[in-house]
């Protein structure tokens, strides 16, 4: 604990860190999530990546290989460049 944050390590080592500003950040062996205060979602994990904003209009989702958007606008889903 911080004057910033409150971390808590769970018994399977899992980390919650809750940060003044309402986030949260979850770290385990298989992923890491993150709740930002405007609401928005990143999750990462050794294969992808994926982010919702806030307001669930938007989300992203990369792999090594692809990428893929849903936004208000429409849907694409392509493989990414090297």
């Amino acid at each position: 604990m911080d004057e910033h944050s409150v971390t808590v390590r769970m018994a399977d080592n899992t980390i919650i860190e809750i940060r003044h500003d309402g986030s949260v950040k979850r770290r385990s062996t298989e992923d890491e999530t993150h709740v930002e205060a405007d609401g928005s979602i990143f999750k990462f994990t050794e294969f992808a990546e994926a982010h919702m904003t806030g307001d669930g209009v938007e989300m992203t989702w990369r792999t090594e290989d692809r990428i893929a958007t849903i936004t208000a606008d429409g849907v694409v889903d392509r493989a990414r460049k090297r």
